[in-house]
């Protein structure tokens, strides 16, 4: 009995210990047999950051985007690849927004593709994706555009159809008429 409340003591105060961050009960009561691993923490690299900062901005509300765009717009450096100019290709690619053609421009992303200096791979080649993206939804844009324009044309079209097959309806009538008017002054005769 005087065991097991000894041992219930040196538990409690292991606990204790190890609750008031003084220490752990691992460095109280080490357990040969029991060897807990640190997990290892990886920093994350800039491309990891850059593609969940991409899912975020794709998901953002306009408000929040708009917002961020202008930020980003502003810490860009002309004609040289720094993070801001990629952060603005991926806000530009968020849904429920629409910016204007012109700032839509795939060739915004040139400096980060052409880069003499050699620089980082893997930033250069996130660029090319987030050109073709851009490209994609222009393109994307622009058949919306024309089906829109072909749409309206055919409506109009079929507007103009209905007119005609209701003159042509009136005409066949009057004619059908005119075939009735002619047999009875037939039959007169």
């Amino acid at each position: 009995m005087q065991v097991r409340q000894r041992g219930t003591a040196i538990l409690v105060a292991a606990l204790l210990v190890g609750a008031s961050g003084c220490g752990s009960v691992q460095e109280i009561l080490p357990s040969p047999t029991h060897r807990e691993e640190k997990p290892v923490v990886r920093q994350e690299g800039k491309l990891a950051q850059l593609v969940t900062y991409f899912d975020i901005a794709v998901h953002m509300p306009a408000e929040e985007v708009k917002r961020e765009y202008r930020m980003q717009r502003r810490l860009m450096v002309a004609d040289t690849c720094n993070e801001a100019r990629i952060l603005v290709a991926m806000l530009l690619l968020n849904p429920s927004l629409h910016f204007p053609r012109t700032e839509q421009d795939p060739k915004l992303l040139q400096p980060c593709i052409e880069k003499p200096d050699g620089g980082d791979l893997e930033i250069s080649s996130l660029a090319r994706i987030l050109k073709l993206q851009l490209e994609e939804r222009r393109e994307q844009r622009t058949t919306r555009r024309r089906l829109a324009a072909a749409s309206s044309r055919l409506n109009a079209a079929n507007g103009k159809i209905k007119l005609l097959e209701q003159k042509i309806e009136k005409l066949n009538q009057k004619l059908d008429a005119l075939k009735r008017i002619e047999r009875s002054i037939r039959e007169r005769e």
